[in-house]
């Protein structure tokens, strides 16, 4: 009796194990889940160059990035922060990473300099290692949340101008760090190996969008806009396949570690470039000329003010002055070169023994060697 009842009870257990086996195969996994953000957008055109708005750039390369995930690998759930040409406040863009439980998160991005010459493209991660190296980019990407009404207090009064604000990045460390640096080293390792852009490697910053994701991520600054051969690179087809083809295989070394990346046909889609205004290009204003540089006989120096055709000067004509605190200084001729100013000045000389050559850039009275160097400058460029 024990030994049928011992047998009956090990059957249902065979039996609930195979049942409950059966459930868990059933059960749907959690597909992987990229989250993919355009930076700017709507209101905030990012940096501005001289045929491109970072926006746009940003908004082309996401999507076609996205276009190759869902391809290579269908399984994966590829979600846009934006898809059209909107502003999204970083809170939001974050959210949105959160809500759908993000396994990675990538915000796109094209830098931009007061230096025409700055060139290359760099990942970032979350941190404040060298803080204030990258800074003034910090600043610049977190100034959007200024477009937002209630900044304030949805980001708990977080100033993006305030070198003190960012003191607060020191107390919080991603628990996604490796993670995150680890994405980021492929995507730079892509950048510089396979597309020979210049590297201005794997940084870490203080960006509010990467605080407040709970998942790996990075942002990526493409190239930059303010510089005119890499501006025309990220604008062209060329340019954008090849960044986000960088990008998509090292999506796939971090998707599938150390299997093979596969062939896209999206190599040769050519997406639309979303609709905006037109650039209205503003010409540069003309820089004013300078003043041009003039040399002068200084004869005296007196403080009356002496009329015209006084025999103070001696027979010379159309002498001028210049007031200089309660003196009149009265200079003979006008001589575009040193050279000539001095042989007038042997001539004066005669009549005005203690006679100097003076100089003058416009209206202003320089020193003759500081005019004589000006002078210099100016032939040489």
């Amino acid at each position: 009796m024990n030994n049928n009842v011992c047998r009956i009870s090990m059957a249902s257990k065979r039996i609930f194990f195979s049942m409950l086996l059966g459930v868990a195969i059933s059960l749907p996994m959690h597909a992987f889940t990229v989250v993919i953000d355009p930076g700017h957008g709507g209101d905030d055109p990012g940096a501005i160059g001289r045929i491109a708005r970072e926006k746009t750039l940003n908004l082309n390369a996401a999507l076609q990035l996205g276009e190759m995930i869902k391809e290579a690998y269908p399984e994966v759930d590829v979600i846009f922060t934006r898809k059209t040409d909107v502003f999204i406040p970083l809170r939001t863009r974050a959210d949105i990473a959160n809500k759908n439980k993000a396994d990675l998160f990538i915000s796109i991005h094209a830098n931009a300099s007061d230096n025409r010459n700055a060139s290359g493209a760099e990942t970032f991660v979350l941190g404040t290692d060298r803080m204030e190296d990258n800074l003034d980019i910090a600043m610049r990407e977190n100034a959007v949340i200024k477009l937002e009404s209630d900044y304030q207090s949805s980001y708990e009064g977080f100033d993006p101008n305030s070198i003190d604000s960012y003191i607060m990045f020191d107390l919080m460390q991603s628990d996604y760090m490796n993670q995150s640096l680890q994405f980021a080293t492929m995507v730079q390792k892509q950048f510089v190996d396979s597309l020979k852009r210049g590297d201005r490697g794997v940084r870490q910053a203080a960006f509010l969008v990467l605080l407040r994701t709970a998942c790996p991520s990075v942002l990526v600054e493409m190239g930059f806009i303010s510089n005119r051969d890499e501006e025309r690179f990220l604008a062209s087809e060329e340019g954008r396949l090849g960044i986000t083809r960088s990008i998509f295989r090292a999506f796939s070394q971090f998707y599938r570690p150390g299997k093979a990346i596969p062939a896209l046909s999206s190599d040769t889609i050519v997406l639309p470039a979303t609709p905006e205004q037109p650039l209205v290009v503003q010409p540069k204003p003309a820089k004013p000329a300078k003043p041009s540089i003039t040399y002068k006989v200084q004869i005296f120096s007196t403080r009356s003010l002496i009329k015209k055709g006084d025999p103070t000067f001696k027979g010379l004509k159309e002498c001028t002055y210049k007031k200089d605190g309660v003196w009149y200084k009265y200079m003979y001729g006008e001589c575009k070169t040193y050279d000539e100013a001095k042989k007038l000045q042997q001539t004066v000389k005669k009549k005005f023994p203690d006679c100097v050559v003076v100089a003058f850039q416009g209206d202003e009275q320089i020193m003759v060697k500081r005019a004589i160097e000006l002078q210099k400058q100016a032939k040489t460029k």
